[in-house]
Parts: structure tokens; sequence; C-alpha cells
């Protein structure tokens, strides 16, 4: 699958629990955890996808400020049982060689065994590439219902980026 390794909010390598590409289980045959929005992007953008990419949106918020992007996005977990095609990943341009990614980490099912964030939107920046390739990612963020959060000098542009959950 060519996927790389994904850190936490720390930066450093496979310290992002809420996936199996954070090694949080030490083994690829124990448990049970999706890939984080990075990976299902690369997954359903790639050549012969898993998923179909009408479950991926993304957003360009351009530089101007005063744009949103509002929807729900479901937990990989759900993507067999999602008749409205809502998203399972929501690609957020950038403006730069790398990319944010959002996903709710929905702890049920073939994604009960995640070791952070159950139940919550999670939000990833991958360090290199347009999220087609080889590329690792690290967690930024995780926002429980009801939260907010803000992401300063957004794009470069003096504006925030807001995401609320």
């Amino acid at each position: 699958l060519n996927l790389a390794h994904s850190g936490g909010m720390d930066g450093l390598p496979y310290t992002d629990h809420t996936c199996l590409m954070g090694n949080p289980l030490w083994a690829d045959d124990l448990g049970k955890m999706c890939f984080n929005p990075v990976k299902n992007y690369q997954i359903a953008i790639g050549a012969g996808s898993w998923y179909d990419s009408r479950n991926i949106a993304n957003f360009d918020s351009g530089t101007a400020g005063g744009t949103f992007w509002s929807g729900k996005i479901i937990g990989t977990a759900e993507y067999g049982t999602n008749p409205s095609n809502h998203p399972i990943v929501l690609r957020l341009e950038s403006g730069n060689s790398g990319g944010w990614y959002i996903g709710f980490n929905r702890a049920i099912g073939i994604n009960s065994d995640s070791a952070q964030a159950h139940d919550q939107v999670a939000i990833y920046k991958s360090i290199a590439g347009r999220g087609t390739g080889y590329s690792r990612s690290i967690l930024q963020g995780i926002i429980r219902p009801g939260r907010r959060i803000r992401i300063s000098n957004w794009r470069q542009s003096n504006h925030e980026l807001v995401i609320d959950v």
C-alpha cells in the first residue's frame, strides 16, 4: 500500500495511536484498527483504491477568509453503511506541498481497538506530497463534540481556520 508511519502530537513516529500506522499495538495482526484520514485519502485516491472517491471531500478555503465547509463526516468503520455517501475524509487544501486532513475516529466494529481519540474528530497534517503517495502524517489535534479548534495564520493569510465539531 506504500503507507508511511504516523506520528502523534509530539511529532515523533509511531506515536499516533488513533490508527494502525501509529503502531499502538506493536503488531500487525492484533486488534481492530483502521488507518487515519491521511492514509484513507491515499488509499481512496491512489490506483486500485479501496474506497469510493465520492466518500472523500476536498475543501479549498482560499486565502481571503469568509469561506466555510459544513457537513457530516463519518468514521471509516461506518463506510459500508453510508447510504448518504458522507465523507470519511475531509482534505483541506493547504497551499503548499503538504495537506491537512480531518476525520471522525468512530470506535466501533473494525476500528473498536483504536487507542486514542475514541468517537472524536482528529486533525492531521501530511509532511509532504499531495496525499497520493508515501508521506508521513502527524496528528495535529483532537476535538470533542461541542468544541472548537483554531489554526492561526492559515495559509499565511493572517486569517484563522476555525473547526467546530
